[in-house]
């Protein structure tokens, strides 16, 4: 299984670095501080700069666990990490390899 989810996400990892390089539309004046809510709980935050997203952003179950970290420069993806219970599981590095934490009862 652990296989699996390392060849999809090495599979995966240009597609998600392509969907995560997006910006605000034009006409968005999208600078600064950025929260998603999903029924009144912070699901994903990050900040923007010249409406493109930088640093790192989080994302987060329902639970309000971290499920996902991503570093960004200039919108581009430098690394992402998973976490399942709220736990580091994996870091992805923006080559696309996979490094798995041994010991996280995964």
């Amino acid at each position: 299984m652990r296989k699996l989810l390392c060849l999809l996400a090495i599979g995966l990892w240009p597609f998600l670095a392509k969907a995560q390089e997006n910006k605000y539309p034009s006409d968005s004046t999208q600078d600064g501080k950025y929260y998603l809510l999903d029924s009144g709980q912070v699901v994903l935050k990050g900040n923007f700069e010249d409406t493109v997203r930088t640093g790192v952003w989080r994302e987060y179950d329902q639970q309000g666990l971290i499920t996902k970290k991503y570093k960004y420069k200039k919108g581009k993806v430098v690394w992402m990490k998973i976490y399942r219970s709220g736990i580091l599981y994996q870091t992805i590095d923006r080559k696309g390899r996979v490094y798995t934490k041994s010991g996280c009862g995964c």
